[in-house]
């Protein structure tokens, strides 16, 4: 079962490799997990001592830092985040009476105790043993088989001089659409083309593969960071003195330490993205790494190895921040931190140096898109007849997260519905991701109800489907949409808000974390289609507008400045910190 999680193995007692049970089933139950997670981090870090482990000690003494703490944290909480996914599956597939095989040591002991104790529930858990000694020549093989990997697929070069820029950024986005796009803080007067560095780290996902070939077609510098040389004052200067030496000594010295069992694990998630960031900025001199890694537990290795270098780690948000309670949010270790508003951080664990509050970017060229609805409506195909403008946002799904296949289902039953009731408006579908790319997540049962859906929304003639998500901004559908409809609390409906438009939620998922939920239920937030109906006719026919019904203060809490100069503020503070 989730044989993903180190140290849990995967065997069960019977004949199914894990419970036919998703997280995602149960209304509410992943926010609930994800706030226990945090209690249970806490619990843990401080009942294993974590705080003055010798790792923490040590590396941070090395690598000149304080961020080794976070680090640690961080990958507690992923842990126990999984384990606890683990322990609810199993617990709710009662029926099957499965066994959890788990390895016999204090984590996971204290992790399932806590769970126990905070929950009531009881499953069937065979320990398995563990030894420190296997796990401390398990840290060593993996020292040695990551270094010489390194030596083997990167190869080595006479040492080079690393060329200068301001910003470095991964191409994510490509450079077609008019709002999400890898330059958008380029303004070629302050910020120029030549002063940003656009890479890859050959990743077969095709969102990135687009957005990196654009890259190559373009005037900016673009490199895939997986085909650099290593130079040889590089090898014998950092990498064997920190990377090989420094790890290989600490587990000898450490060999018999009761908490191998995870030292082998941070040695293998803090060497392997130090390395990759020790290549990279040896062949080329940077201000600010731009990042995308905004919840993951790569970006403090990476933070650490820049600030080595002289640079610094820059994080920033494209979307509301305070949909749920997810544990993946804290321990944030940046650098810099641009928030719109306060309300994005309020609540959560950071160790970022300096936070600093730009206003809404997003926004820069909504004005501009509300002057050019004309053009806007001719490039998605649209109707300029007076018809009212729905615009629906579903959302990425999978079985074990609040987004489950019933969850983005339902929502396009729905969608077809409230169309089919009010003749006298238009729908436009703004998916996250693109009709193939949905179409392999799904079931066969899943598809099949999808394209029954889809089929019955073209037949009415009164919707339209936007294909390449990634080509169209979020805000050149909020500029010319009546209603904006979101799957959960996302952020398309609280970026219209954020515009002055009629932003609305449908939160079937039971996301009750969120400010609005908890303020605006059955005003802009609906947990079932009846209410939702209901306040659309109000405002299509009855001239009703939910916006009244928003504190302004709320809103400046999301958004601090309430303007459209955000991506200006945006830039100074980029500019201000280089």
């Amino acid at each position: 079962m989730l044989g993903g999680i180190p140290f849990i193995k995967n065997k069960l007692n019977n004949l199914a490799p894990e419970p036919d049970i998703w997280i995602g089933n149960y209304k509410g139950l992943y926010y609930r997990i994800n706030e226990e997670v945090m209690e249970c981090t806490d619990f843990v870090y401080n009942i294993l001592k974590l705080e003055g482990c010798q790792f923490t000690k040590v590396y941070n003494e090395k690598f000149k830092t304080n961020k080794f703490k976070p680090f640690v944290l961080k990958w507690v909480s992923f842990y126990v985040f999984e384990l606890l996914t683990c322990l609810y599956r199993a617990h709710l597939d009662k029926p099957s009476k499965k066994v959890l095989y788990l390895r016999n040591n204090l984590l996971n002991r204290q992790i399932y105790e806590w769970w126990s104790r905070k929950t009531g529930n009881k499953i069937q858990v065979r320990w398995l043993g563990e030894s420190e000694a296997k796990a401390g020549l398990e840290a060593i093989t993996s020292i040695l088989a990551l270094f010489i990997y390194n030596l083997l697929s990167h190869g080595l070069c006479l040492p080079v001089r690393p060329k200068k820029f301001k910003i470095m950024k991964e191409a994510v986005w490509g450079l077609r659409s008019r709002v999400f796009r890898d330059d958008f803080f380029v303004d070629n007067e302050k910020l120029l083309k030549k002063d940003l560095l656009l890479y890859t780290f050959g990743s077969s996902q095709e969102p990135r593969m687009s957005a990196y070939k654009a890259a190559q077609d373009s005037e900016y510098e673009c490199i895939n960071k997986s085909k650099l040389k290593i130079p040889v004052n590089l090898l014998f200067q950092r990498l064997f003195k920190y990377h090989f030496r420094l790890p290989l000594v600490f587990v000898l010295s450490n060999f018999s330490n009761k908490q191998n069992y995870m030292l082998k694990d941070w040695l293998k998630w803090f060497h392997a993205v130090a390395i990759d960031r020790e290549i990279l900025l040896s062949h080329y001199q940077i201000g600010l790494d731009l990042s995308v890694n905004e919840t993951s537990l790569v970006h403090i290795p990476e933070t650490i190895i820049l600030n080595n270098y002289g640079a610094k780690s820059v994080i920033y948000h494209w979307s509301d921040m305070t949909s749920g309670a997810f544990s993946t949010e804290h321990f944030k270790s940046f650098n810099i931190y641009l928030i719109w508003g306060k309300a994005h951080i309020r609540g959560k664990q950071y160790f970022v140096d300096n936070i600093i509050e730009t206003g809404c970017w997003l926004k820069h060229n909504f004005g501009e898109f509300t002057k050019d609805k004309k053009n806007i409506h001719k490039k998605l195909e649209l109707p300029t007849n007076g018809y009212k403008v729905l615009a629906f946002y579903d959302e990425s799904f999978a079985p074990n997260i609040h987004f489950s296949e019933e969850v983005l289902l339902d929502f396009w039953q729905m969608m077809f519905e409230l169309i089919e009731e009010n003749r006298n408006v238009i729908g436009i579908m703004k998916p996250k991701v693109g009709d193939g790319d949905k179409r392999l997540m799904l079931s066969a049962k899943g598809k099949e109800i999808y394209n029954n859906i889809k089929q019955r929304c073209s037949e009415s003639g009164r919707f339209y489907f936007i294909d390449n998500p990634r080509e169209v901004g979020v805000t050149e559908v909020i500029a010319i949409s009546d209603i904006n409809i979101t799957m959960g609390m996302g952020s398309p409906s609280s970026i219209a808000l954020l515009c002055g438009k009629i932003g609305l939620y449908y939160n079937t998922p039971g996301d009750d974390y969120h400010p609005f939920a908890r303020k605006y239920k059955n005003k802009v937030v609906f947990d079932n289609k009846r209410g939702l109906f209901s306040a659309v006719n109000k405002i299509i026919n009855q001239g009703y507008s939910p916006l009244d019904e928003i504190d302004e203060e709320l809103l400046r809490d999301y958004d601090q400045f309430r303007d459209e100069r955000g991506l200006e503020r945006f830039r100074e503070a980029l500019l201000d910190n280089l």
